[in-house]
């Protein structure tokens, strides 16, 4: 359940209402070297393990309304984020298709999230959850609601894909949109909030690759979606160059 989700995440990931912290998001392809999979790393150990992070984080809120069933209220979001976007990844594995089996490109570039254009964070997790964790049936799962989980590997091809991952370019952008939220209960409520997942992966020598799914979800102060949603006419956040 969402509302379960995010109360699990929120403290680790949400520092400001206002400022993303973990800055990421997915939208258009940035400039990248796509020929990085000709070149063999100087020193692989160096990309034996990681810690990974995921979860939602809060990038909008409205105060001092009174909310109830059928009610709208619009909620703003502008935040600054730095991240690769879903084109960039898409890329980058399309380029690097030799490092995933023949198994793990299908489920890959066969998956909803490999081609809605808004679920980064989702992607970038199940990629990663497929090539490190050894349950392919719980894979797109195995990263959701972590709080830096550490993940080793001793496979060269392993290490090599993390040194791909720990070099892609990552650029700034503003996080934009304008979302609706619509009171479900009788009760009103007097804050809402705009959710995003999040994932951001560290590496061994402090680097950290950030992405976010520009999907949003509205919510109330407590977390719980049980009194205020999202509109049907609500549409992905976008992302513009800063």
């Amino acid at each position: 359940m969402l509302s379960k989700l995010i109360k699990k995440t929120l403290n680790c990931l949400v520092t400001s209402v206002i400022v993303l912290s973990l800055g990421c998001t997915a939208a258009s392809a940035k400039a990248l070297n796509f020929n990085q999979t000709s070149l063999v790393p100087a020193n692989l150990e160096e990309y034996s393990s990681f810690k990974i992070t995921n979860g939602y984080g809060a990038v909008a809120k409205t105060n001092n309304i009174s909310l109830t069933k059928g009610a709208t209220t619009n909620l703003d979001v502008n935040v600054s984020v730095k991240c690769i976007t879903q084109d960039d990844l898409v890329n980058f594995i399309e380029n690097n298709k030799s490092l995933f089996t023949a198994e793990q490109y299908n489920q890959i570039t066969q998956n909803w999230e490999y081609k809605n254009g808004y679920s980064t964070a989702t992607l970038l997790n199940g990629l990663l959850g497929l090539k490190f964790e050894t349950n392919s049936t719980n894979a797109w799962s195995a990263y959701n609601n972590v709080n830096a989980k550490q993940v080793t590997t001793t496979k060269n091809e392993n290490k090599q894909l993390l040194k791909l991952l720990h070099d892609m370019t990552q650029d700034n952008y503003r996080l934009i949109g304008e979302l609706k939220a619509v009171g479900k209960s009788y009760i009103p409520i007097s804050t809402t909030y705009c959710f995003v997942q999040v994932s951001k992966v560290q590496f061994e020598d402090g680097n950290v690759l950030k992405v976010v799914n520009t999907k949003a979800t509205i919510a109330d102060a407590t977390c719980s979606t049980s009194k205020v949603g999202d509109s049907l006419d609500n549409q992905p956040l976008s992302l513009v160059d800063a």
